[in-house]
């Protein structure tokens, strides 16, 4: 009988092992559990990388708001294509007599660039009645997606006129003009509502964040006056 106790006792704790491990499995489970809960509701934070663009959401919020900034800057002397198809050499407009405003867009954008498209839309006619006309220029930084095609496409959903002109071309290109007009932020998802003017003989002005319409009107008014 001591022989058989002997011989049983290894089985016998092996089993209370077991039921020990059980034991230790069923309680730490929930708490596992309740903390994985915890950390997936922190991660889907909208502040955090899931929403690319909450940055450009919480600019939203605060719509009207801009900064307005004067400065010397040069454009590169780029070939671009217009939603015709046809070259046009940025460098021009500098040479031009007429005034002109640059946006950067691009066509796919849900968030920034709606709203600068369709306040310009909603400005051009009285931007283009004012005594001083300008040229209206949109450039898309995401030219590997945005064809002449799908610029005009897009022209046509925002009711842009002749004089408003959409740009595209290589992307080494339009980030060097982005360059140097200090808007580059590295990624077309950085990009920040941005709105330039540039008349003759006149320091570049910087409209940085949303204008109304009719705050952009009288900013280019002002601004493109003998004053």
């Amino acid at each position: 009988m001591s022989h058989m106790g002997k011989q049983n006792s290894p089985v016998a704790s092996r089993l209370l092992y077991i039921i020990l491990c059980l034991l230790l499995t069923a309680f730490t489970t929930p708490l596992i559990a309740s903390s994985s809960a915890a950390s997936s509701s922190t991660d889907k934070d909208p502040t955090t990388a899931e929403d690319p663009h909450a940055h450009h959401r919480m600019m939203m919020q605060n719509n009207d708001n801009y900064q307005k900034s004067y400065s010397l800057y040069s454009l590169p002397p780029h070939i671009l294509k217009d939603k015709n198809g046809n070259d046009v050499n940025l460098h021009d407009f500098l040479h031009e007599d007429r005034p002109f405003i640059i946006s950067f867009i691009f066509t796919t954008c849900t968030t920034i660039c709606p709203i600068l498209t369709a306040t310009l839309s909603s400005a051009q006619d009285e931007l283009l009645a004012s005594p001083i006309k300008p040229v209206l220029i949109s450039i898309s930084i995401d030219p590997e997606v945005d064809t002449p095609d799908k610029l005009t496409a897009y022209a046509k959903k925002f009711k842009a006129s002749e004089d408003w002109v959409f740009l595209t071309g290589k992307l080494d290109d339009i980030i060097e003009v982005q360059r140097s007009l200090d808007v580059y932020r590295g990624s077309k998802l950085n990009h920040e509502p941005v709105t330039l003017m540039k008349a003759p003989g006149k320091k570049w002005l910087t409209l940085n964040g949303f204008t109304s319409a009719s705050d952009l009107v009288k900013e280019y008014r002002s601004y493109s006056s003998n004053e």
